[in-house]
């Protein structure tokens, strides 16, 4: 596997990296695990679009994939590697003892020829597919069930990877990539090693076609639209949104949470490292100041950004709504809103009702 950048022999090509890997099949497909696929272009049973930027793109199959690895204690041997067009990871074709073949997602490392098991009695190679309380603790792991028995879901693309730290009781701590750390089953199954063609994020498509090809539509900005298309649309020439970055229909569309799943709230141990918001703008201007040094107060109107450990030492003049106040930012106040520090009203008291008392 190899990065392979093209000459510019036209201006589609110029910027584009290709991943090579010589290691693959070039024949066609094991047709019996192939499942049609239909294209939907993002639209419902209406006809109405329900998923924005889809349509197009070439026509394939879907290859049905072992997500289980159920067939226990039967030694398979890896065929070929694949192509999927369905994911970003490669897919491997297993020929079990008793003749049956399955696809599975590729790990890193894997070969043609190489022996895999599964099951409780399986050995600790990349691989092959245990049960999590047969698991060391320590062990990098890919393609991890949920759920015991419903497949894998979590680490399944190029790369991905998770990271076995501990077992109490029926249930084992698991690391994502992303940092969360997730209470699991220990019933559940996981596939160790992690997932091959990792070079995949490393590519460069070069030009729109290529995305074309997937069936990936353009995207138009917002600002670009008519006020009735979007609320940042509209204005006279070239115009900034006006407000902080929504979606269509007005949703937050940076920092604002939309997970609704409060049923397993009680299975994450710890959330997932992510930077807290705050104003693009706001930011480059405190990158500035520290810049030159500048004390003066820096003026913002985003009363949602999160105070960062770069801010002490500065003063930031919030806005309230009807002028800027100014907020000197101290260690304490990490973490916090600037919005808390710039109150919006000020409480003046009740007067005596003389109304009342006729």
């Amino acid at each position: 596997m190899a990065l392979v950048k093209l000459k510019p022999t036209s201006p589609g090509r110029r910027a584009m990296v290709k991943v090579v890997n010589k290691s693959l099949y070039k024949g066609k497909p094991y047709v019996p695990l192939l499942d049609a696929q239909s294209s939907t272009a993002g639209r419902n049973n209406n006809g109405h679009i329900t998923t924005r930027h889809k349509g197009g793109g070439h026509k394939h199959h879907y290859r049905v994939i072992d997500f289980r690895r159920n067939k226990d204690g039967i030694p398979a041997k890896v065929e070929r590697l694949e192509y999927d067009p369905n994911r970003s990871a490669n897919i491997a074709l297993l020929c079990y003892a008793d003749g049956e073949r399955r696809y599975i997602i590729a790990p890193k490392g894997m070969a043609v020829g190489t022996q895999l098991m599964s099951g409780s009695e399986a050995p600790i190679r990349a691989g092959n597919t245990l049960p999590i309380r047969n698991i060391p603790v320590g062990t990098t792991i890919h393609c991890v069930e949920i759920l015991p028995g419903k497949g894998a879901q979590v680490a399944r693309s190029a790369g991905a990877s998770a990271m076995l730290l501990a077992r109490e009781g029926m249930y084992a701590q698991v690391r994502l990539r992303s940092g969360e750390i997730r209470r699991v089953h220990i019933e559940c199954r996981a596939t160790i090693g992690e997932v091959g063609n990792e070079e995949h994020s490393l590519r460069q498509i070069g030009k729109a076609g290529a995305n074309r090809w997937r069936g990936i539509r353009p995207t138009v900005r917002g600002v670009a639209m008519n006020p009735i298309d979007h609320p940042h649309g509209g204005g006279e020439g070239r115009t900034a949104a006006g407000r902080d970055p929504v979606s269509p229909w007005g949703t937050p569309a940076k920092g604002f949470r939309t997970r609704r799943n409060k049923r397993t709230t009680t299975m994450i141990v710890q959330r997932r490292h992510k930077r807290p918001f705050c104003d693009a703008h706001l930011l480059k201007k405190v990158e500035a100041a520290a810049a030159s040094r500048d004390k003066k107060p820096i003026k913002t109107w985003s009363r949602r950004s999160t105070i960062l450990p770069e801010f002490i030492g500065l003063t930031i003049a919030v806005h309230n709504g009807r002028q800027h106040v100014p907020v000197y930012v101290s260690e304490n106040m990490i973490g916090h809103k600037l919005g808390e520090f710039a109150l919006t009203r000020t409480f003046k008291g009740h007067a005596a009702d003389k109304k009342a008392k006729r």
